[in-house]
């Protein structure tokens, strides 16, 4: 599973996403739960990929594999 956010870059547990992203990742059934705090939304998705870059092009991002909820 991947821990996803979409909203302000800050964080190094998740795979950051854009909303449209997100919601292409809803559509789809992929979300297994989804959070708005902070002004951010927080989100699990159950692939277990882990291949996929940031959108600003980091490669070097990590994110945490732990089932821990979003803060």
């Amino acid at each position: 599973m991947r821990k996803l956010k979409a909203g302000a870059w800050s964080g190094s547990e998740y795979e950051f996403v854009n909303y449209v992203r997100l919601a292409e990742l809803r559509a789809a059934g992929r979300l297994v739960v989804e959070t708005h705090r902070y002004g951010n939304t927080y989100a699990i998705d159950v692939t277990t990929s882990s291949s996929s870059p940031r959108p600003d092009g980091c490669r070097s991002c990590t994110w945490a594999t732990s089932t821990t909820s979003a803060a």
